[in-house]
């Protein structure tokens, strides 16, 4: 069951992301230079929607359904992109 604050960690990691510096950052001043506010609220709702799935998966046990080999090789392909 999704609860009230689950869905507030959703928009706070949410947003944390839309604030920390990288793409989606850079993309976010460069609507708002052209669109005024309104395009940091559209950036963070985008941003929402392609991680809400995510949280979604993680809160019901996703990786339940993936064999031990799979997510060995997600974890150290992960811990490889962010090194």
């Amino acid at each position: 069951m999704i609860t009230p604050a689950f869905l507030a960690i959703v928009v706070f990691l949410s947003l944390s992301g839309v604030l920390s510096p990288g793409p989606l950052f850079l993309a976010s001043i460069l609507r708002a230079a052209k669109s005024g506010t309104v395009a940091g609220i559209e950036c963070a709702v985008g941003h929402t929607i392609v991680d809400f799935p995510i949280f979604v998966g993680l809160a019901i046990g996703l990786a339940s359904f993936f064999s031990p080999s799979i997510l060995k090789i997600v974890a150290i392909t992960g811990g490889l992109v962010l090194a």
